[in-house]
């Protein structure tokens, strides 16, 4: 799975006299260039596992590179395959030279255009000790091509 065009915004831990998360704006990072290359072992028509990585480029760079399982929820409708997906592995972000644990929880929709090539988008919610809180990552265009 490839997704040329995508977001990554990154929040920031809560205030512990307030409780509010995002008080301070300057915490807030977007990139405009988020590569996603995934490979996926189909389990079953509903189960799918295997890699993912999530690499983020713009003043610094952020990436992830975790084990995935997917689960593709059974609709009436074929072509739509909405799921839900979670990751565990290793983030390495260059806003401090962090490395640490990653975990993420995604859902998202894919549409068959043919039998062999779909289209969709993915929304993350991706949780790493290096990047000192959390970020959600959302890969707008989504191609993936089975073979």
């Amino acid at each position: 799975m490839y997704g040329p065009i995508g977001f990554i915004f990154f929040g920031q831990r809560p205030d512990p006299e307030t409780g509010w998360a995002a008080r301070n704006w300057n915490h807030l990072r977007c990139f405009l260039f988020l590569l996603t290359p995934q490979i996926e072992y189909v389990h079953s028509g509903t189960v799918r596992y295997g890699g993912l990585i999530q690499l983020g480029l713009a003043t610094g760079t952020l990436a992830t590179f975790s084990g995935s399982l997917r689960y593709t929820f059974p609709t009436r409708r074929p072509k739509l395959q909405p799921f839900v997906e979670g990751a565990l592995g290793l983030a390495i972000s260059s806003f401090g030279n962090n490395v640490g644990v990653h975990l993420m929880m995604a859902g998202g929709l894919d549409y068959d255009v043919t039998p062999d090539f779909t289209i969709g988008t993915t929304f993350r919610f991706n949780f790493a000790p290096p990047v000192d809180s959390f970020f959600v990552s959302w890969p707008i265009a989504v191609g993936r091509l089975r073979f």
